[in-house]
């Protein structure tokens, strides 16, 4: 085996793995092997390869384990797996937990350190919140008593505390501690510095809950620079998830009232979700899209609203093209309403208020369903029964327009944003 050819370094991650039963057999330097294993491992999750990274680094612990190699060394090698278990999605305590043994026995408060920190991640991910917070509590122990001796390590750690935050901030949240949760969770992401797909994931997902906390208090201005964060933090390889990210950061321009920001945000988001036309998710990416650039032409004085007419009824046909498909989630019908609402007052601009009737009986007859309990849609209903009204009475429908104008009465006043 030591005379094959290409040596061990040279072999891509997913031919090391399949070649890896004659490796473990016949390779004569079982210490070369494992450090390569551990390379290797590294190479494919930089890749995106996780699985392949899983399976090379199980491999470097059970060349370790029949070797007999040092606790420390077996220590960080299962740290490593447990790592990569989890950033793959499927969390194992196992390799974790024993690394912190074997770190427990040791004096290796690096290696406890960052076998603690993914120990919290993991806890969280499997619903347990308050043992994840006393393992992240561990690690950060661990952390500060190396600092105090070898503070020249700060950067070495500078990842490892980044997870703990981002651990303990998702171990917060899940308790309901919400203030804590956010605090933790910005520090984890403005200090991540992920070198993986699968970091990057994680690192966008956390600025993303930041984004939806900090909307739900109505504090777009702030949640602006995590919805960014996350939207880089994605890179290439997550078109939908980033597509997402981008929708997010329009609703912070809209919600902090930056019309003009949000505009050229929205017609690019158009042009992408328009290049990918069998994706269900693009799609109604596209129809969200499309209502929101039908509402601002007009209040931007960018058209007399005709384009803004034209983009509604797109919205409208693609949201009907996802109930067709069986696209039933509540946001279809409800981003179905408030399209109806923006094509049926670009009509209204147009002078065609007859024909905005129809679709202001649309977008009634589903926000009555959906409205209760929720103020936002509450407020869009109001809008859309006065609408209706005016349409009516310029319609000629004064009998019908002075109920529908009666019923928005009784609902309690609400001033909504714009989308």
């Amino acid at each position: 085996m030591a005379n094959i050819a290409p040596p061990v370094e040279d072999i891509a991650p997913d031919a090391l793995l399949d070649a890896s039963s004659s490796l473990l057999s016949e390779h004569p330097d079982k210490d070369r092997l494992f450090e390569q294993l551990a390379i290797s491992a590294d190479r494919a999750a930089v890749a995106g390869a996780a699985d392949t990274a899983v399976g090379l680094a199980a491999l470097a612990v059970q060349v370790l384990e029949e070797i007999g190699g040092e606790p420390a060394r077996l220590g960080t090698a299962l740290a490593a797996l447990g790592r990569l278990e989890y950033e793959r999605g499927n969390p194992d305590l196992e390799p974790l937990e024993r690394a912190a043994d074997l770190c427990d026995d040791l004096d290796e408060p690096v290696v406890s350190a960052t076998a603690y920190a993914y120990l919290g991640a993991a806890l969280v991910a499997l619903d347990r919140p308050g043992d994840a917070l006393a393992a992240v509590s561990w690690s950060l122990a661990e952390q500060e008593r190396v600092l105090r001796v070898q503070p020249e390590l700060r950067p070495t750690l500078k990842p490892v505390r980044a997870e703990a935050d981002r651990a303990r901030g998702l171990a917060c949240r899940a308790l309901g501690r919400a203030p804590e949760a956010m605090d933790y969770l910005a520090r984890a992401v403005e200090a991540a510095l992920p070198r993986t797909p699968a970091q990057r994931l994680k690192i966008a997902e956390a600025a993303t809950l930041l984004v939806e906390d900090l909307l739900a208090e109505e504090r777009p201005e702030e949640a602006m620079p995590y919805a960014e964060i996350a939207i880089t933090a994605l890179g290439d390889g997550f078109a939908v998830k980033a597509a997402l990210g981008r929708q997010r950061l329009i609703r912070c321009h809209l919600m902090a009232g930056g019309l003009a920001a949000a505009h050229p945000l929205i017609e690019a988001l158009i042009e992408e979700a328009r290049a990918v036309p069998g994706d269900l998710t693009f799609r109604a990416v596209l129809a969200d899209s499309l209502a929101q650039s039908a509402e601002l032409l007009p209040l931007l004085a960018e058209d007399g609203g005709e384009r803004a007419a034209e983009r509604g009824r797109e919205s409208v046909a693609i949201y009907d093209e996802l109930l067709a498909a069986g696209v039933e989630a509540e946001g279809v019908h409800t981003g179905r309403a408030a399209a109806a609402l923006a094509l049926a007052y670009a009509l209204e601009l147009c002078g065609k208020h007859a024909d905005a009737v129809a679709p202001l009986r649309e977008a009634v007859d589903t926000l009555e369903r959906y409205a209760p309990g929720n103020e936002q849609l509450t407020g869009y209903l109001a809008r859309a029964l006065l609408m209706l009204g005016d349409a009516l009475v310029e319609s000629g429908q004064a009998m019908e327009a002075a109920e529908v104008l009666r019923r928005a009465t009784e609902l309690e006043p609400v001033t909504t944003p714009p989308r």
